[in-house]
C-alpha cells in the first residue's frame, strides 16, 4: 500500500506543467466499530481551492461517502502537506472530522478488503474569501480495521 501511495504521489506531483500550490492532507487511523473522516475546509482563504483527486484505503471492506459544504468542522486539526516547496495552505484541514450534514452527499462507493479507491474530484472546489461552511468531507462507513484517505487539490 504505502508503495503505491508513494508512486500516486509521485505522478501526482509530476502530472501538471502549471506552476500550481499543491497540498495533500492525510489520517491514517485504526478503527474499532467506527467511522474515519477527513475535511478541507476554507476559512476566508485568499486562494481558490480545486481538488484534484483523492484516495481510500481499508484494510477490511468498507465504504465512503463525499459531502461538500456542511456545517463547518472543529475536531481535530490534521496537518497539510505540500507536494513539493509550497506556501502554507491556505486552508484546514481535520480528522474525525465532526462536520454537519452537506448541502451535497453522494452516494456510497465501496472498497474492497486490503483496496485502495481512487476518485477524480476534479470538479470540486472551494472558492476564495468563502467562509467555514466550504468544505469537503470524505467519510468511512464504521469499520473494525484500518483505514486511510488522502485528498488532494491545488491552490491558486
Amino acid at each position: 500500500m504505502n508503495m503505491k501511495r508513494l508512486v500516486l504521489f509521485l505522478l501526482a506531483a509530476l502530472a501538471s506543467g502549471q506552476n500550481l500550490a499543491r497540498y495533500q492532507a492525510l489520517q491514517t487511523v485504526s478503527l474499532s466499530s467506527s467511522a474515519a473522516a477527513v475535511t478541507v475546509q476554507q476559512f476566508g482563504g485568499t486562494r481558490t481551492v480545486n481538488f484534484e483527486r483523492a484516495w481510500v484505503y481499508c484494510s477490511v471492506a468498507c465504504s465512503f461517502t463525499l459531502a461538500q459544504n456542511g456545517t463547518a468542522a472543529t475536531a481535530t486539526t490534521l496537518a497539510i502537506s505540500p507536494v513539493g516547496t509550497q506556501p502554507a495552505s491556505t486552508v484546514h484541514a481535520y480528522s474525525g472530522s465532526n462536520v454537519g450534514t452537506g448541502a451535497y452527499v453522494s452516494n456510497a462507493y465501496q472498497v474492497p478488503a486490503g483496496g485502495t479507491f481512487t476518485i477524480d474530484i476534479s470538479g470540486l472546489y472551494l472558492t476564495k474569501g468563502g467562509g467555514a461552511g466550504q468544505n469537503l468531507t470524505i467519510a468511512t462507513n464504521n469499520i473494525t480495521g484500518s483505514a486511510e484517505i488522502t485528498i488532494q487539490w491545488t491552490e491558486k
